[in-house]
């Protein structure tokens, strides 16, 4: 992971107490069984002006404040399909791992930014429920991605335009080669890796690390396009 832009972790610690204590008094951090938790009632403005009340947990993959964490429905709030966003051990899905704003999490402010995208996302929730409950389509009417692989090919269908089938092809095979900033980009664009698809594979590669069916959706997507290309030339 690259190193985080706000200094040692007791300086962030600091810095994410005093957001707590300052937006979201409900909440406390602690640690359980050597990792970061943040867990409490997270005030959330919902729709008419109205304030609710929501006992979540944030759980952190470990003892860094600098590390990207989940949320959890603790008291069973939501409905847990999956349809809803809402995993059955009550995670919400807020994102694909390939588009989680790490970066963004580990720059000072971090956890401030990171509650208002929670608030956000809880809002979406109580406002699909209610379209629902009322029988209005879509019940989800805002831009999302698909779940699990199938989420995966769509990044990877909507990060590949102006490419072809064999220039993705050479880009998910750099993934484990790691090419240097330096050298040429896979992709055959001649110029830098650095200044052409360095961010592409940093973030395929980032997202591996945490999911290794990734890369399988990105050589499934890549067979996809190939037969669609070999059906339109014939």
């Amino acid at each position: 992971m690259a190193q985080p832009v706000t200094g040692g972790a007791p300086r962030r610690l600091r810095e994410d107490d005093a957001t707590l204590a300052t937006s979201q008094p409900g909440l406390r951090r602690r640690r359980l069984n050597g990792k970061l938790v943040v867990e409490g009632e997270l005030t959330v403005l919902l729709p008419g002006g109205v304030t609710g009340q929501f006992t979540v947990q944030i759980r952190y993959p470990g003892a860094s404040p600098f590390e990207l964490p989940d949320v959890y429905d603790v008291d069973e709030r939501f409905d847990r399909d999956g349809a809803n966003h809402v995993e059955a051990s009550g995670r919400f899905c807020m994102w694909l791992p390939l588009t989680a704003p790490v970066a963004d999490f580990q720059r000072p402010g971090g956890l401030a930014r990171y509650l208002v995208l929670v608030c956000q996302f809880i809002k979406l929730q109580v406002m699909y429920e209610e379209r629902r409950r009322r029988g209005v389509e879509p019940h989800w009417r805002w831009a999302d991605w698909e779940h699990g692989t199938a989420g995966y090919e769509q990044w990877f269908r909507e990060n590949s335009v102006g490419l072809v089938p064999g220039q993705l092809e050479k880009l998910l095979e750099a993934v484990r080669a790691r090419p240097r900033t330096s050298a040429k980009c896979p992709c055959g664009s001649g110029k830098r890796l650095g200044n052409c698809h360095k961010k592409w594979l940093a973030t395929v590669r980032r997202s591996a690390m945490t999911d290794s069916n990734l890369l399988t959706a990105g050589f499934t997507y890549l067979e996809i396009w190939r037969e669609s290309v070999r059906q339109r030339s014939t």
